[in-house]
């Protein structure tokens, strides 16, 4: 009885942890995805600023900043 009511609470147990690691990896990828989103957004973003040449200076130093255009 003690065994079979051991094991009926672990597969309980185990099943929620299951689901909450799924639900959990569920979120965490949603995150991950809009963190890499908002990543490649201002990846782009940082590089038409640097094609216009804004950030040259402040990433180079002044000593070698040549504007473009």
């Amino acid at each position: 009885m003690l065994h079979y009511c051991y094991r009926k609470c672990c597969s309980v147990v185990t099943k929620n942890a299951v689901r909450e690691i799924t639900e959990n990896a569920a979120f965490l990828f949603t995150v991950y995805k809009r963190i890499e989103s908002f990543r490649l957004n201002m990846g782009y973003w940082l590089k038409s600023v640097k094609d216009r040449g804004w950030v040259r200076s402040a990433s180079m130093g002044t000593r070698n900043f040549t504007p473009v255009g």
